[in-house]
This record gives structure tokens, sequence and C-alpha cells, in this order.
């Protein structure tokens, strides 16, 4: 894992402009640093290493091919990387080393990029420098693990792994847009290819960029909705049975696929359903127990962590569990916007920070159980679907006023009779049931946009820009469950999962790799009938199925928990002041960007304990601090 940076100018960057650059990647790649450029046609390449595979001098980077035509630098793992070198090899091709940018370069070289993008398997984000034909090429891998940023200047394109390297450029306009800002505040992230400075793009998921003569053009090679619709059209033909032992078989190969590294290698490990599924087949292809790595909260409500510690007896992991308190991780909300260096909401950061740091003490890579809820039908709004149609069926124009009734106690109510009920099994209850209640009435598309929006459509906190049109759902034609896991692979995954677990590894320099997405499991899962993955009330069934073999379902069987923090008390206590201190600097700074008055509500409302919109200010709260990092 690495961190890339570089531009194609018409003056060229000068060394002390292209060192800054890859220092603000320094935690992407602490082991190594490399440069490359060639001033006539105006191209540098960097590179910061983390050394995974060949740590010898062989692997460094920016890398020249063997025929003297490409550089590349390289971030990523390609899995199968191993299967493309013996495709050489049978060719005559001599290799120098056994890194997989080496093989990747090379394939390149010899086969071209087109070929090389549909062979490669695993997490990339490629700058390829062509010099016969001088022309920049910027790659994303198909999920959009990896990330790449890029700014199609005067001057000319500045490209790097983060926004903050693009920053240290002069050149770099830092004006903020507005339309990122009303997306951020509608689904707590900004959806690719947009970014909080107008200047700057994400290359998207699965995206070929060229830069010649210093224009862009853009190609998909891959794109996720077509790719869903082929492998729909073909289902899987086989039993329920059948396609169990297909799937453990495959993510059992993909697995040790991952495992591969020079270095030490672990798990995280929450002790639900993915990441133990993950555990269990990593631990039995490795005759050495496994690394696990755990995070709990002493919070009543908020840790998993027993549940991970008892799946880890069972599968004999060597497993480490740390525990903090909420004010502990409430120390680490100031790091949040210097390390994703735009606004960002999703508050799981926190604790996807702590179990890395805590992991990074142990291994320099770690596997993780992400892709499972969209892939196999986990989170909750796919299963709640197909109820609120019957319901809202069944109450017709009743619904309107089971809506109101249930908005009327407060969600601190539901908070004390659930939790008195249950032992505590649900996290924040009264804001679920608050939140249940606004869907009745709806249709299936505005039941699905209300789930995953932090505020209502006709709600917008940027008084300077419209509310953007909602993201498409596509494709027509499909039942809509599927299609809105299809959309949280595109959408929800790729810019805020991914870009949550990418930067808090990366900030303590440990790379993280996702077995379950790697694409050709997506791509095989997408031909499977619904009906093997969510069945009545429950989800995951198939992936159920897999671990059922492996993991007593006793350990497993539980309500949904997530991976939260406790924002909601935090509001009204440890945070009170210091988000009050914020939004005065904010509006003093900003007076006219966000609607303070509607702001004002929320808080009060929030503070008489009559609503919680704990999610909301959290939205509010990481803008302003993000506003206070980058611009004071």
């Amino acid at each position: 894992m690495c961190g890339i940076a570089g531009a194609i100018l018409k003056s060229p960057l000068s060394p002390e402009q292209l060192r800054r650059m890859s220092d603000a990647l320094r935690v992407r790649g602490p082991d190594a640093e490399g440069f490359w450029s060639h001033d006539p046609d105006g191209i540098a390449l960097a590179h910061r290493r983390l050394s995974i595979l060949d740590l010898s001098p062989a692997g460094a980077q920016p890398m020249l091919s063997a025929n003297g035509r490409w550089v590349m630098a390289f971030n990523g793992e390609i899995y199968n990387f191993q299967e493309l070198r013996a495709d050489l090899e049978k060719s005559g091709h001599v290799f120098r080393g056994h890194s997989d940018t080496e093989v990747i370069l090379e394939h390149c070289a010899v086969r071209g990029i087109e070929k090389t993008l549909h062979a490669m398997a695993g997490m990339f984000a490629i700058a390829l420098w062509d010099r016969q034909e001088k022309e920049l090429h910027l790659l994303r891998d198909r999920l959009g693990i990896k990330p790449l940023y890029w700014a199609n200047l005067p001057q000319g394109v500045v490209f790097a792994s983060e926004l903050k390297s693009l920053t240290t450029l002069e050149c770099f306009p830092r004006d903020m847009d507005h339309t990122a800002l009303v997306t951020y505040f509608q689904y707590a992230y900004i959806p690719a290819p947009l970014t909080i400075y107008k200047a700057a793009s994400k290359v998207l998921p699965g995206q070929w960029c060229r830069i010649k003569n210093f224009q862009v053009s853009c190609e998909t090679y891959w794109d996720a909705t077509d790719t869903f619709a082929k492998q729909s059209a073909n289902p899987f033909a086989g039993s329920f049975d059948e396609a169990s032992q297909e799937l453990e078989r495959r993510l059992s190969q993909y697995t040790l696929e991952h495992m591969v590294a020079d270095v030490p290698l672990g798990a995280f490990l929450s002790g639900g359903i993915d990441s133990s599924t993950v555990v269990a087949l990593a631990q039995a292809q490795n005759a050495r127990p496994v690394k696990t790595f755990s995070i709990g909260f002493e919070e009543e409500g908020y840790s998993e962590a027993h549940f991970a510690e008892a799946v880890a007896r069972h599968l004999k992991t060597d497993h480490v569990t740390e525990f903090c308190t909420g004010a502990q991780a409430a120390e680490l909300v100031d790091r949040m916007p210097d390390m994703y260096d735009e606004p960002f909401a999703d508050s799981s950061a926190i604790p996807t920070f702590l179990v890395s740091q805590m992991a990074r003490k142990h291994v320099t890579v770690s596997l993780s159980g992400d892709g499972g809820d969209e892939l196999f039908g986990g989170y909750n709004r796919y299963l709640m679907a197909g109820k609120m149609e019957s319901l809202r069926r069944r109450l017709g124009p009743l619904a309107p006023l089971a809506r109101s009734l249930l908005q009327l106690p407060p969600p601190r109510f539901y908070d004390s009779l659930l939790r008195l009920a249950v032992r505590n099994r649900y996290v924040e209850p009264g804001v679920k049931i608050h939140k249940l209640a606004r869907m009745l009435g709806r249709d299936s598309e505005d039941y699905f946009f209300s789930a995953i929006r932090n505020f209502q459509a006709d709600a917008n906190p940027v008084r300077c820009a419209p509310l953007p049109l909602p993201l498409p759902i596509t494709p027509e034609g499909t039942a809509f469950t599927r299609r809105m896991m299809l959309h949280d692979v595109r959408h929800y995954m790729n810019d805020d999962i991914l870009t949550k677990v990418d930067r808090a590894s990366m900030a303590v320099s440990l790379e993280a790799r996702v077995p379950i997405l790697d694409h050709r499991l997506v791509e095989w899962s997408w031909a499977l009938p619904m009906g093997y993955l969510i069945q009545g009330s429950k989800g995951k069934c198939l992936l159920r199925s897999v671990l059922d073999r492996h993991v007593p379902r006793t350990l497993i069987d539980r309500p949904k928990m997530g991976f939260g923090i406790p924002v909601h008390d935090w509001f009204r206590g440890i945070f009170r002041e210091k988000f009050q201190d914020a939004r005065e600097a904010t509006q003093k700074a900003l007076p006219g960007l966000l609607d303070y008055r509607a702001l004002d509500q929320i808080w009060a409302e929030h503070q008489s304990g009559r609503f919680s919109h704990g999610h909301k200010l959290w939205t509010y709260h990481m803008f302003f601090l993000w506003h206070a990092a980058h611009f004071r």
C-alpha cells in the first residue's frame, strides 16, 4: 500500500513542489519515497512506499519498464499477480524482482493497458506515463477501493492519492464547491466525482483517464450497473446448498490470495457475520493462529467486543481486544478533518481508526469484512422494504396518522422502554423508530432515500445552492431491493465505507484488504437469486450458511448493531460547548453559507430530549471542524 502523486504541467513542478506533494502522503508510505520526472515533457511522479511485497530495492517506485517505455507509480495490491506473471514468463519475459508492481507494469508493456485492466484482480490506483506517446494514464480499480484525485488546471493536470497532496500546490485553487457541500449534508459524504473543491474530482471506480497535450478524456472500462445487468440476466441455476458451497470455495480462494504478504498480517474481527466469515476462512487455511483485533467501548450498548472474543476463542485465533471510553474516542474527533481532507460524517470512522491503530502495533496488513451487507443483503433497509410496502397497503389512508402517533413519544421514551425489554440489545432504538415513522406513506424510492439521507427531501442546510437530484437507482425492471443493493455498491460503499476504511487504516500506515469485495466475487454474487440472500426477516442467508460450517449460530445470531459511537449523548454532554463554539466561529467566517436558524432549531430540539438529532449535528460538526482546519 502506498501513496502516489504527480503532475503534467506546462511549467514543470520544481523538486521542492513534488517533495511537498509526497510529504503530504507520508503516512500512506512511511518506508521509502521515490521520484521520477522529465522536465521537457512537464511530467513528474512521486511515490510513498509502505513495503508489503518484495521489500528489496527491486520493488521501489516509480518503476521503469524493462523496455524503457513506461514509468509507473502504483498504489494497491494485485491478488492474481502470480497468474499474470506466469503468463508473461511463458512468453520468455524475465523479471527483476517478485513484486506485483513489476508484474502489472510489464503486463501493460507487453499486453497493453486495456487487457491488463481486465486481467487484474485487486485494488489499485495507478499513474502510468507512456514516454513514447507522451501520454499519462490514471487508472482506478473497479470498486473504488483505492482513492485517486485529479484536477484539470490552466497549467495542466495534477493528481494524488489524497486531496491534502493537491492542496500543497500554490496553483491549486481552493474554492469550495457548494453543490458538493449540499450532497455532503444529505448523505454525510461527498459522492464521486465531486469533491469539496471546485477544481478537484475523484477518478470514478472502474475509470481510465488519459491526458495528452494537456487534454483529458475519460472512459469506463468496468461499469457496475452494466455488469450487474449482464450477471442478473444469467442467474445462478444451482440449489441454495450448491450456491453455499460455491460461495465458500470462491471466498476461501480470494481470502487466501489476499493473505499473500512479506510482512505480518492479521484481521479485524467484530464478531459479526462478515468479519467472522473472513476470519474463519483465513484461519481454516493457516496452520498458525491468525492475529485478530477488536475494539470495545465501555459505554453499554455500543460494544461488540465480547461477541468478537467468543468467536475468536472458537476459531482459536490470536486475539487482541482494547477498550476505550467515549471520552477517549472523543479526543480523536479533532483529527478527522486532516484524516479525510474534506467533510466526512460517518461517525464509525473513529472506532475504525482505533482498531486500525491497535492492529498496527502487531501487523502491517489486516483483512476486513466490508462488503457483506451490500452484496448479500445485510442492511435493515433491505429487510424493511417489503415489510414497509405491506404495512402501507394495510394502513392505507391511516398511514399518516400512524406516522404521527409513532412520533409523539420522544426517542428517549422508546430508548428506556425497549432497552429495558431487550437488555440493551439495540443502539438508539428511539431514533430508529422515529425514522421508521417518517417512512410510512412513502413509495419505495422515497422510502430508500429517506432511509439513507440525513435530512428530509425538503430540508437544505446550505443557503447558496439548490438540493441535488437524488442519485439514480438503476437498472429498471429489477426487484427494488436488489436495486437498493446495487445503488449502495455504487455510492455508499465506495464514497463512505471504503473511504472510511482507507483513510483510517492509512492514517496509521496499515494496509486494509477486503476479500469480500474482490470483483470476481462481486460479479458472481449478482447472479444469485434474491431468495438466497434474504429470507423473511433474515438477511445474508447465503453468507450465514458458509459461516455456519465454521462457527456455531449461537455466537453470531443477534440484532445488527453497526459500529457506532454515542453521538446523540455527546452533543448533550462532552461536545455541547465544543459544538457551540465551532458553530459560532463558522457563522462568523461564513455568515451566509448555512441556514443557521434551522440549525438552532435542531440544536434546541436535541437538547430538550424530545428529538435525537445526533447524526445531523455530527454532520454539521464535521463541516465546522474541516473548515476551521483547512481555512482558518
